[in-house]
């Protein structure tokens, strides 16, 4: 009985000696790359808004979202209010693509809004705002308001920190419980008839 027991001791002694004397591989290192270029860009939307023929913001309509330009088309002449009105205003949204970890500014120039003898430039609205998204509401807070003539204006990136720039545009329409924007005066008939043009220029700078 003595040897039997003095045999198992032995296969285990050798087996536990044999497991000790094993070796692991050398470990194995390799890299793991990927370069992100700089993006610089705007992301840019235009809206056209129905307004349905009050002053009041609230119940408006986003009628597209598609546009390419800002245009009022052919204006209503109101027998009431004895100016021209027009059917729809504008917005348009940015969203600075941007990731090279610097400052920078969002700039807006504009030419004359002209026609043949006159312009627009103090005929029209000009709103900036910063847009923030909460629980899929767009939440607004005013950062100018301008006639076209004075909306040569600059926004820098702790400006719209958290959100992004928009831009509404709408001809003057002379309500007193929603009045036009410092400097903006309805259009009457002193104004000449005709096609008036202009362009808004929107530069992304970084510094």
């Amino acid at each position: 009985m003595c040897k039997k027991i003095s045999k198992i001791l032995g296969v285990a002694i050798i087996m536990a000696s044999l497991t000790g004397l094993a070796f692991g591989a050398d470990p194995v290192t390799r890299t793991i790359s990927a370069t992100i270029p700089v993006e610089n860009g705007f992301d840019v939307t235009i809206s056209k808004i129905d307004p349905l023929g009050t002053g009041n913001p609230i119940d408006d309509v986003w009628v597209s979202d598609n546009e390419t330009s800002i245009h009022f088309d052919t204006l209503t002449y109101s027998n009431e209010h004895h100016i021209f009105l027009a059917d729809y205003y504008f917005a348009i949204d940015l969203g600075v693509r941007y990731n090279g970890g610097n400052n920078w500014t969002i700039s807006h120039a504009r030419t004359s809004f002209l026609g043949a003898t006159a312009n627009l430039d103090n005929n029209v609205n000009v709103s900036f705002v910063k847009v923030v998204r909460v629980n899929l509401d767009d939440v607004e807070t005013s950062l100018g308001k301008f006639s076209y003539d004075n909306s040569n204006q600059t926004y820098t990136k702790a400006n719209l920190s958290g959100g992004w720039l928009r831009i509404y545009y709408g001809i003057g329409c002379g309500d007193l419980d929603f009045p036009d924007n410092p400097g903006v005066d309805p259009i009457n008939t002193e104004k000449p008839a005709g096609t008036y043009r202009g362009e808004i220029t929107l530069t992304l700078t970084v510094s």
